[in-house]
Parts: structure tokens; sequence; C-alpha cells
């Protein structure tokens, strides 16, 4: 029998556990997950379509500023069915509480919003990389995220 190396990647990759962040074309069928999208982009996620409509705030301190306080980022998603006339529901996540929001079955949070505000240069070009699970607790609730129904 002749083994090649080929055949030890793969039965060394099928072997490995855990969660494993898609590229950032593909389709997404396993939680949990971390994706990465930019304004405008969007990505199917367990049959729903999440995109990422905008940054509606980013008063981060700049990297060469000394600030008080942190500052805020908070973005727009919306996340609805692939199929069917199921409403969109409408999702804001935001940096300074990264608290959970639940949206479809499903918890998204915030892990990181690049680039770092700079204080001479308008920040643009943002993409945003979000942890997406199955929602554990049904009856959760949004702290300082917010979640709203369209119809």
């Amino acid at each position: 029998m002749r083994v090649t190396a080929a055949t030890i990647l793969v039965a060394t990759l099928a072997g490995c556990g855990g969660s494993v962040s898609p590229g950032p074309d593909a389709d997404v069928q396993k939680l949990p997950a971390t994706i990465q999208l930019q304004p405008g982009e969007e990505r199917v996620v367990t049959g729903n379509i999440v995109r990422f409509i905008e940054v509606k705030e980013d008063s981060r301190c700049p990297v060469d500023v000394v600030c008080a306080w942190a500052g805020n980022a908070a973005l727009l998603l919306s996340v609805g069915p692939t199929v069917g006339e199921e409403p969109i529901q409408l999702i804001t996540l935001n940096t300074i509480s990264n608290e959970p929001v639940l949206a479809r079955g499903l918890t998204f949070r915030l892990v990181k919003l690049d680039p770092a505000p700079v204080s001479t240069v308008p920040t643009k070009n943002y993409r945003v990389e979000i942890r997406i699970e199955h929602s554990i607790q049904s009856g959760m609730a949004p702290v300082l995220g917010s979640s709203a129904t369209l119809r």
C-alpha cells in the first residue's frame, strides 16, 4: 500500500476538531464560526444572509492620541432568511460593551473592527470580524447591542 503526503495531510486535517473559520466567500454551515466582512458584503450563515451595512458611529480613541475614554464604534448588520419573505432584523454591535446580540436564533458578538483610527487620517475601508453561534437561551436579550425587525 502506497501512502502519499496528500493522503497523510487529508487524514490529519480530517482528524482536527474545533471551530474552523470558512474562507472569505464560503457559506457557513457549521457554528460557532468567525466571519469577516467589509461594508456592503454579505455571507450566508446557516440559511441566513448576514450583511455588514455600515459603521454608524466611530468615536474610538485614535492610536496616536492619549484619551481619557476608549470611545465606541457601533456597526449595523442585517440578518435575514436566504429564501422566503420572513422579516429582516437589523442589529447593532458596539465595541464598548461587546455584549452579544440575538437575531434569528443566532448570537452575534463583535470580535474586532479595523482599521484603528488615526487622528490625522479619516477612517475608511472598515473590516469587521464577528463571532456567530447558535443561541443557547431563547430569552436572551441584548444589553447595549440592539435589534429591530423590519417587515
